[in-house]
């Protein structure tokens, strides 16, 4: 059976692309015009592995990464996060938002590092990047 949400979905991702959480590699990030009319602006969008859909970069969730990752968006090619869908406060709406999951996004770089750290993680080699998520 056909879904409503699924029928009117646009370019870019939405809490239903998400689920509850979603494991992801950032393939780049671009900077992309958005929203329609005198709402047009100029903001990140992060593509990942597999998603034919980008992810408009907000505030919280670009200070999440740029925390992990480094203010250079060029270093998080090849980088691994942890999205989920939260509830989240627009306009005057509380809504299915996207967030990046801070814990479980470190969680994998420690892994990923082996030790308990706040180092960035390296990011992945080109094999691992044209394989499966691996984690």
């Amino acid at each position: 059976m056909a879904r409503v949400s699924e029928s009117f979905s646009g370019q870019w991702m939405s809490a239903v692309d998400v689920g509850r959480s979603m494991k992801a590699v950032i393939l780049e990030v671009t900077e992309e015009t958005v929203g329609q009319g005198a709402d047009k602006k100029t903001k990140l969008v992060v593509w990942f592995k597999g998603q034919e859909k980008g992810l408009i970069l907000n505030k919280t969730n670009g200070s999440i990464l740029a925390e992990i990752y480094g203010d250079e968006t060029d270093d998080w090619k090849n980088k691994r996060v942890v999205l989920m869908t939260q509830k989240v406060e627009y306009q005057g709406k509380r809504v299915d938002g996207i967030r990046i999951n801070e814990e479980a996004t470190r969680s994998a770089v420690q892994g990923l590092l082996g030790e308990q750290s706040k180092k960035p993680a390296p990011a992945l080699t080109q094999q691992e990047a044209d394989d499966d998520i691996p984690w």
